[in-house]
């Protein structure tokens, strides 16, 4: 099964798209693969028609606010990429919003790993301070306090309380590598009042703490 993630103004590497037939009859290009990045350098090409599959989509999940499913149209030829593909007509379903929790459930049901690149659709999610699907995720078995609790640091770094709060209930750990969440959190927010960012929280609320 494929996908597509979108901007908001429905564009994706330098062509727009809509629900149903797209298509780019130009030669494809040959380029490099960058396989590591979560979007392509602004290109000196023709647009392609670029998506991937359920078992990657989400690595490029910081790439845009919208999904959709592909469809290739039978006969024609795909070009396989690494973590992803192009053609040159794709049909495209409904095209949604990607984050709400209902996406992330239909993105479920339909196989899309939930897990990809180190749990990088959490790390995205409490970054943009998108608390439930933070709470869909974890407890659908990702794990909320994996890398060196770097969702926690980007919730902090973001300003995102709610999540914070949430991941420190599930056991994140607020005092790992010399307090460093809280330096992030001064760092950040060096005005933020003790209700605020630069606090340490617990199962009760939260509460100022210094570095020692």
């Amino acid at each position: 099964m494929y996908f597509i993630i979108l901007n908001d103004d429905l564009t994706h590497d330098g062509y727009t798209y809509h629900e149903g037939l797209n298509e780019n009859l130009e030669p494809l290009n040959e380029k490099p693969d960058f396989e590591e990045l979560d979007f392509d350098p602004e290109p000196d090409f023709a647009p392609e028609l670029f998506f991937s599959d359920e078992e990657n989509i989400l690595k490029y999940c910081n790439s845009g606010n919208k999904i959709a499913t592909v469809t290739v149209p039978k006969g024609e030829d795909i070009v396989t990429m690494t973590n992803k593909y192009k053609a040159h007509r794709i049909i495209l379903g409904e095209i949604r919003d990607l984050w709400t929790v209902e996406t992330f459930q239909w993105l479920k049901q339909c196989g899309v790993n939930l897990h990809v690149r180190k749990d990088s659709p959490l790390l995205f999610a409490a970054a943009k301070g998108h608390l439930e699907i933070v709470k869909y995720l974890i407890k659908h078995g990702v794990n909320g306090h994996q890398e060196y609790d770097t969702a926690l640091r980007l919730a902090v770094t973001n300003g995102h309380l709610n999540v914070i709060k949430y991941l420190a209930k599930k056991g994140a750990n607020l005092h790992s590598h010399n307090d460093e969440v809280f330096g992030f959190a001064v760092k950040q927010h060096p005005r933020g009042d003790s209700e605020g960012h630069v606090c340490v929280l617990d199962g009760s609320g939260c509460s100022p703490h210094k570095r020692g």
